[in-house]
């Protein structure tokens, strides 16, 4: 026992020769031994849990720091083929993986690869014959692929020579894709750093990715709201631009639109003998395909 009466481990003897019993003597000796023993012992003890928590400690500073670099990159970019390149370098360099992949929900209801290091065109491994519903309940956050519940997620990763799979899902919401990462050749099985570093990388890249479309989306609607603008400049063009004196009638016109372009339409015609044409239309419907109508019937 320790100073501090903690049993730090057992010393145990056979029996002696020739059936001999230890003496008092004898055991008060060992049980000295033992005490000039013990202290060493607790202090090898607690020297080497001191040693496993700095390396711990010092392996999460590493991931700390390469998931700050990696943020600060993601951060700067909306492009989401770089940003998937990027998760992926990262990947393959902290966990000196084999291979890895990243899987997103396709309309067949598979998981289909969007982006692959160490897997050939034709791998079976670029479909996963599971959906976003399996996805969801087989794997509610990183795990080992060894841990997975037996079934078709399970089988196809064994089968890809995957060791990790973390899902990709924004914040509340469920998960619509997949990382996973090979085993490593000569490594011991995921540890809880790992996982820990791997969920942590999964978020970042769903976040990036997430800002992203999102940008993309914007980029579009603003192109969205040019063209639409430019088109009701065009349709305004096909209104009289001024309307004739006609004697005995005061004219007057004006068109505001529900929407940026419509279907109204009016115009003034000239006819022979001094005459005019007055022509008032309302195309069914509203907004861009009541507009093509009404261009076409002014053409």
């Amino acid at each position: 026992r320790s100073s501090d009466l903690r049993t730090v481990g057992l010393l145990g003897f056979g029996p002696r020769a020739e059936g001999r019993a230890f003496g008092r003597e004898e055991l008060g000796f060992l049980e000295s031994l033992t005490a000039c023993a013990a202290a060493p012992i607790a202090n090898g003890m607690i020297y080497e849990e001191l040693r496993r928590a700095n390396e711990s400690l010092a392996l999460k500073v590493v991931q700390l720091e390469g998931l700050f670099d990696i943020g600060r990159e993601l951060s700067t970019s909306l492009d989401e083929g770089e940003i998937v390149r990027l998760v992926m370098a990262t990947v393959m360099g902290h966990f000196l993986a084999s291979r890895c992949a990243l899987y997103q929900a396709a309309p067949d209801g598979t998981l289909q690869v969007v982006h692959a290091r160490g897997l050939r065109s034709d791998d079976a491994a670029r479909t996963l014959p599971v959906g976003k519903d399996t996805l969801a309940r087989e794997l509610p956050g990183p795990r080992s692929v060894s841990a997975l519940p037996a079934g078709p997620l399970r089988e196809a990763l064994v089968a890809g020579r995957f060791a990790l799979a973390v899902p990709l899902a924004p914040s509340g919401g469920e998960a619509s894709g997949l990382l996973v990462v090979g085993a490593r050749p000569g490594a011991p099985p995921s540890t809880t750093e790992d996982l820990d570093f791997a969920a942590a990388l999964a978020r970042q890249a769903q976040s990036a990715l997430e800002g992203a479309r999102l940008h993309r989306v914007r980029i579009e609607k603003e192109r969205q709201d040019r063209d639409l603008q430019i088109a009701r400049q065009i349709q305004r063009s096909l209104f009289p631009a001024e309307l004739p004196q006609v004697e005995g009638f005061e004219l007057a016109a004006i068109n505001r639109s529900c929407y940026e372009v419509g279907g109204d339409y009016y115009d003034v015609i000239r006819l022979e003998g001094g005459r005019w044409a007055t022509v008032i239309a309302d195309v069914s419907g509203k907004g861009t395909p009541a507009a093509i109508m009404m261009a076409s019937v002014h053409a």
